[in-house]
């Protein structure tokens, strides 16, 4: 893989592997930081890293989140009292919420690997369908029916959770 190459084909992914660092409970900062990372390490093993698109961007995904995940196990424990205690006009953690967001993580895991990345760029990174088809070699159309396929399957997993 040649530099040009990868400018084109895995630098473009930046947006992406952002916003998986950010989902996965990193600051605005650390994933900044973490993503370069991803890219120094990419660049590194560059002779490994599969030419064709689809299995590119999940190599680089599942790169960025073993990255993500070495830097959540590498950070020290430290917890002071000030952080910890509850201020008086504090108001009770979300604890619906919490269960919710896990719930609807949950859901999305279940659907097929492509819906799940093209849910995951539009929803999760902002890409527009045309964005979407580029960085994934597919037609715009069938990015529009993926991500159809994708809201319907998750109203219908939703559904069968409430009966």
């Amino acid at each position: 893989m040649n530099e040009e190459y990868f400018r084109s084909h895995v630098m473009v992914l930046k947006g992406p592997l952002y916003g998986l660092a950010i989902r996965l409970g990193l600051s605005p900062d650390e994933a900044a930081d973490t993503v370069q990372d991803t890219f120094v390490k990419l660049w590194k093993s560059r002779d490994r890293i599969p030419l064709d698109n689809p299995d590119l961007t999940r190599y680089c995904l599942a790169s960025m989140r073993n990255t993500v995940l070495t830097a959540l196990t590498s950070r020290p424990l430290h917890c002071s009292l000030a952080a910890t205690a509850l201020k008086v006009d504090d108001s009770p953690p979300d604890f619906e919420a919490d269960d919710e967001m896990y719930r609807f993580n949950r859901l999305i895991n279940r659907l097929p690997e492509q819906q799940r990345l093209v849910l995951s760029l539009s929803a999760f990174s902002g890409l527009d369908n045309r964005m979407i088809a580029d960085r994934l070699q597919l037609s715009e159309v069938n990015v529009r029916q993926l991500l159809s396929r994708a809201r319907k399957k998750l109203k219908e997993f939703m559904q069968n959770e409430q009966e």
